[in-house]
C-alpha cells in the first residue's frame, strides 16, 4: 500500500540568492585579480548595473567631475539615466581611470569602451614572457565571468551539487548593492528608502524591488 497516495506534496520553496553583505565588499573588491575587473565589480556593487548595461558603457558616459554615470538601460524598451556616483565607486572609477590612461600611454578617447577588452603580447626578452594589455577597439568580452570569479575567491559556490549553475554574477552584486542601500537608509529613517533603491535598480514596479532585496516591507516592519 501506498501509504503517500493521497498526500499533495508541498511545494518546493523557492531558493533564496546570495546576497553579501556591505562588510563584504572590499573583499569581494580585492578578490578580483586585474584593475579593470576591480572597477567592474565596484560599478555592480555601487550603481547597481546589470552586466550588458556595464558593458555598453563608453569613456564619455563617466563625468567625475560632476559626478554622474550616463547609463543606458536596455530593458523597457531602452533608454539613458545619468546615475549619480558615490563616494566608494567614484574612488574606484578614479584609480582605474588613471591605469585605463597609463595603459594606454595617451588620453583616453571618448568614444573608446570604458572597459576594454584584453590582449595578449609578448614582452622583449629572455623567454619572451607574455602580458596583458588593453584593447579599446573591444568590449570586454565575458563580463559575468568577473564577478564570478570574484565570488569562488571568496569561497562562494556558484553551482549546486548537480554542476548546475545558481545563476549567481552580476545580479549578486545588484542583490548585495541594493540591500545595503536599503538598510543604510532605514537605519536613517528615511521613509522613501524602497523609491530610491527602485529606481537605482530601473525597477518599473516597487514589488519587484521588494523582492529582489529579499523581503516585504510588511514582513521588515513587523522584524522590526
Amino acid at each position: 500500500v501506498d501509504l503517500l497516495a493521497q498526500v499533495i506534496r508541498r511545494k518546493p520553496v523557492g531558493r533564496e540568492f546570495l546576497r553579501l553583505g556591505a562588510e563584504e565588499f572590499p573583499y569581494l573588491l580585492d578578490a578580483t585579480d586585474t584593475e579593470r575587473n576591480r572597477a567592474i565589480v565596484a560599478v555592480g556593487l555601487y550603481a547597481f548595473l546589470r552586466g550588458g548595461e556595464m558593458r555598453s558603457l563608453n569613456v564619455s558616459d563617466l563625468n567625475l567631475d560632476r559626478g554622474t554615470l550616463r547609463v543606458t538601460i536596455h530593458k523597457g524598451g531602452g533608454w539613458v539615466d545619468q546615475m549619480p556616483i558615490s563616494q566608494e565607486l567614484d574612488e574606484e572609477l578614479r584609480a582605474w581611470m588613471i591605469r585605463y590612461t597609463n595603459g594606454v600611454d595617451g588620453p583616453l578617447n571618448p568614444d573608446w569602451p570604458l572597459f576594454p577588452g584584453m590582449r595578449n603580447r609578448f614582452a622583449k626578452g629572455p623567454g619572451h614572457e607574455q602580458a596583458l594589455s588593453f584593447d579599446p577597439t573591444r568590449r570586454v568580452p565575458t563580463p559575468e565571468k568577473i564577478p564570478q570569479a570574484a565570488l569562488v575567491q571568496l569561497g562562494y559556490d556558484i553551482r549546486d551539487v548537480n554542476d548546475k549553475s545558481k545563476r549567481e554574477g552580476f545580479h549578486t552584486l545588484r542583490r548585495s548593492g541594493a540591500r545595503a542601500l536599503f538598510d543604510s537608509l532605514v537605519e536613517q529613517s528615511y521613509d522613501g528608502a524602497l523609491r530610491v533603491v527602485q529606481a537605482m535598480l530601473h525597477h518599473q514596479q516597487s514589488t519587484t524591488t521588494e523582492r529582489y532585496l529579499g523581503l516585504t516591507l510588511d514582513r521588515h516592519k513587523r522584524d522590526d
